[in-house]
């Protein structure tokens, strides 16, 4: 398990990025980027599995989604444009929420453990919610404040 959690990053941000090469009518480079990434997870999985055995098979399935993102974000960035994506301001602050999260929810399900699995994977899951959402309000993510924006402008338009 430890050696496929090191590729969710690159699975959750790949599956962003493939949506963004769609969103621009780009069919052709998810492909390409897919066929890239078999053929390094491949050499990865021969070479890996040797000294790793069945954990050599989820390692190099975790890199090679890695190389997928990192892939994909390179080309989407040179597609746009330099400076177009600006993560430079975005990672830090997603990054700090998500561990203030994964510290709150590892308290909380601790606390909430006696009360039963149920009860404590629901608390924890909330409590996440609640702080991730709260520290991305509080540290000002612009992506956050056009949502809600969005989202009033929409409920207005409905009431009307």
């Amino acid at each position: 398990m430890a050696y496929y959690a090191v590729g969710l990053l690159g699975l959750s941000i790949g599956q962003v990025l493939v949506r963004a090469f769609y969103a621009l009518q780009d069919t052709v480079t998810p492909v390409k980027v897919g066929i890239a990434t078999t053929i390094v997870s491949i050499a990865l999985a021969v070479t890996l599995v040797v000294p790793l055995a069945h954990g050599g098979l989820a390692l190099a399935t975790s890199l090679g989604a890695l190389f997928s993102a990192g892939l994909s974000l390179y080309l989407l960035s040179n597609k746009l444009g330099r400076g177009k994506l600006r993560l430079g301001s975005l990672m830090p602050k997603v990054v700090l929420a998500s561990a203030v999260m994964g510290i709150a929810t590892d308290l909380c399900l601790r606390l909430l453990a006696p009360f039963g699995d149920i009860i404590a994977l629901g608390g924890a899951v909330g409590v996440g919610l609640g702080v991730y959402g709260l520290l991305l309000l509080v540290l000002k993510v612009e992506e956050v404040d056009q949502g809600i924006a969005f989202v009033l402008r929409r409920l207005k338009l409905r009431r009307t």
